[in-house]
């Protein structure tokens, strides 16, 4: 496994990653995640230095994001 940045060019694969996971709270019940995240923010936080994926050789396994609390 090898974790880097997420890049602007990992938008649509970030934002299917959580259309995936809504789906899968729906099946379970839960309403959480229903409403579609705005790409602006997401390339926010790729700019920010926030977000990223882990890869399993090519494939995409993941995705994090981490914050700095002060």
């Amino acid at each position: 496994m090898k974790i880097t940045f997420a890049s602007p060019d990992d938008v649509a694969k970030l934002l299917a990653f959580r259309e995936e996971a809504a789906s899968w709270l729906t099946r379970l019940g839960s309403d959480q995640w229903q409403r579609p995240y705005p790409a602006d923010r997401l390339l926010a936080t790729i700019a920010s230095g926030s977000a990223f994926m882990v890869m399993d050789g090519d494939v995409t396994a993941a995705t994090m994001r981490a914050n700095r609390w002060s």
